[in-house]
């Protein structure tokens, strides 16, 4: 539950930063100046965060933000990993500081704004963010979730590992379940305006058959649970000309699913598993499916954007959580509200009414080619991202001149 969670980023918080101490605040900047906004990632290489945020970075309004990247992943020399580093004002890579070592030279720079973008995900360096380098730190994007309190308990100014979160208000409902103050924008998730795409496949070349309806999930398969993947059986047993699509992720994986699936009466042949390929050619086969099936409890997130991109429908199931409700806040952006349910009866039945229903699918695929412009808007996006920065910044700056008089 949320609840469970924000106790969960607490203790994994308090564990691990309740020790360090917050670098000294470094003297006021001048008014005039613009706000200084530090993206702080493992990420800026090939890898889904870079799909979500490259024309973003590009489309700041230099006038009034100075924009940095700090990156302590690896330089995979990708040509996503060259567009961030050239869409930024400043790119530093940190992979060879501390924690404490780059914390202060972040402080050095006079950042206003410390956005991580990585969150308690793999290669995470969190400690950076709570040595406090910036008078401003954001939680966004590459983890669904609070970063939890430290050391007390309730909401006070200094007691959340992270300032703020950005939201919207269909992930995040109850504001009550993050340690943050929460930034609400239209929609939390950015996306780019263009993607490269490799030549489009024959449903033959990926070994699908030709007449088929393809059901499709390309999360990864930690995320299928045993409840879902009961579901999608009874979609195959109901549909018979379907098949079940899978991302081939490891042996032990596809072994349990042909396994439960022969268990549910499903002959393992209508079970396949799409191999890892580039990202081009993984865009580009997506136009073969026929429908997406999202996960529950942990949704499809880039993954959705992924399908929604390639014009596929996607439908999902919201769940209580942040990480339940991405793609639902996804659908309600590009306003397509059928494809939006609230329990998995409604989603068996809304996933068999569009493999059965030639004019209903063809409405809800009009519907989402349509709309795609409402999620993959960079430029209108940033404008609300903006925004939030400086009411964040004026908050701040307001705050400390009442402090001094």
């Amino acid at each position: 539950s949320a609840h469970e969670q924000l106790a969960c980023a607490s203790h994994w918080a308090q564990q691990q930063f309740g020790h360090l101490q917050a670098l000294p605040t470094l003297h006021q900047r001048t008014s005039n100046a613009k706000i200084k906004v530090a993206y702080l990632s493992a990420d800026f290489r090939l890898h889904p965060l870079a799909f979500l945020i490259t024309e973003l970075l590009a489309a700041h309004d230099r006038t009034h933000f100075e924009i940095y990247a700090y990156s302590y992943g690896p330089n995979d020399q990708s040509p996503e990993r060259q567009h961030i580093e050239t869409n930024v004002d400043h790119f530093f890579d940190i992979c060879q500081l501390s924690d404490q070592q780059a914390a202060e030279h972040i402080r050095a720079q006079a950042i206003d704004i410390l956005v991580d973008l990585t969150g308690y995900t793999k290669h995470s360096r969190t400690s950076i963010v709570a040595l406090k380098p910036a008078p401003i730190s954001i939680n966004w994007l590459g983890y669904p979730g609070t970063m939890g309190y430290l050391n007390t308990v309730g909401k006070t100014q200094h007691s959340s590992v992270f300032d703020y979160i950005i939201v919207d208000n269909t992930i995040a409902p109850d504001p009550q379940y993050f340690s943050e103050t929460c930034l609400y924008l239209p929609c939390y998730q950015p996306n780019n305006a263009q993607r490269p795409v490799a030549e489009i496949s024959s449903k033959p070349s990926l070994g699908l058959p030709e007449d088929a309806f393809i059901y499709c999930c390309f999360n990864q398969t930690f995320k299928i649970t045993q409840e879902i993947f009961a579901v999608w059986m009874q979609l195959l047993n109901q549909v018979p000309h379907s098949v079940l699509w899978l991302l081939e992720c490891n042996s032990w994986a596809k072994a349990n699913l042909l396994r439960y699936a022969h268990q549910a009466g499903i002959s393992p042949q209508r079970i396949l598993f799409a191999p890892r390929v580039p990202i081009q050619a993984h865009l580009a086969r997506h136009t073969c499916a026929d429908l997406f099936l999202d996960t529950l409890p942990y949704n499809a997130h880039t993954t959705a954007s992924d399908a929604l991109w390639m014009g596929v429908p996607l439908l999902t199931c919201t769940g209580d959580t942040f990480s339940s409700r991405v793609a639902t806040s996804l659908l309600k952006t590009m306003d397509i509200p059928y494809l939006i349910t609230n329990d998995l009866a409604s989603y068996a039945e809304r996933a068999i009414a569009l493999a059965q229903d030639k004019t209903l699918y063809q409405a809800i695929k009009n519907q989402l080619m349509s709309n795609k412009s409402a999620l993959f808007n960079p430029v209108l996006f940033v404008q609300d991202l903006e925004s939030a920065y400086i009411h964040v910044y004026n908050k701040f700056t307001n705050a400390n001149a009442s402090h001094d008089e």
